[in-house]
This record gives C-alpha cells, sequence and structure tokens, in this order.
C-alpha cells in the first residue's frame, strides 16, 4: 500500500470505472468444476465475478475462509474459458 502512489494505473484502478474506450466483456459461462472443489460461498462470488460484464467485484471475509482459494479458481476459470474461446 505504501507503493501505491508510484502505480502508473493507479487513479483508474482506484476509481473502479472502466475506460470509456472499453468495449463491454460479456460475460462468462461458469465451469462444471466449482461444485467439486468449493463451497457454495466460494462458488457464489465465482459466478459473481464471472458473470459480472463490467467494474469489479471485491471478496471479503474473515481469516481462513478462503478467499485465496477463491481467487485462484477465478482466475483458473477465467484461463478455462480464454483456451475455449480459441
Amino acid at each position: 500500500m505504501m507503493s501505491v502512489q508510484h502505480l502508473p494505473l493507479r487513479d483508474w484502478l482506484l476509481s473502479g470505472r472502466l475506460a470509456a474506450s472499453a468495449p463491454p466483456v460479456p460475460a462468462l459461462p461458469v465451469p462444471p468444476l466449482l461444485a467439486r472443489r468449493f463451497n457454495e460461498s466460494q462458488q457464489q462470488a465465482i459466478v459473481t465475478c464471472l458473470r459480472q460484464a463490467q467494474g469489479f467485484t471485491l471478496i471479503q471475509g474473515p481469516p481462513g475462509t478462503g478467499k485465496t482459494l477463491t481467487v485462484v479458481g477465478l482466475i483458473g476459470a477465467l484461463l478455462m474459458a480464454e483456451a475455449n474461446q480459441r
């Protein structure tokens, strides 16, 4: 957090808005693997992120509730969606 002032995209990241020139992003499909690897709350967070076409989603919760695992699952879902589009 101390170095955020030096980030070139600081203002854009902290604003929570997409650039005016950014095209709308279609919502991504939900991979079927979610039901087997993540609990209900984690699945809901991943699905919310994948179905959101604009902006960003904050994943929050108490320590030890699987936020990092949820983000890893989200990244995996994004990579799977990208691979399926090729």
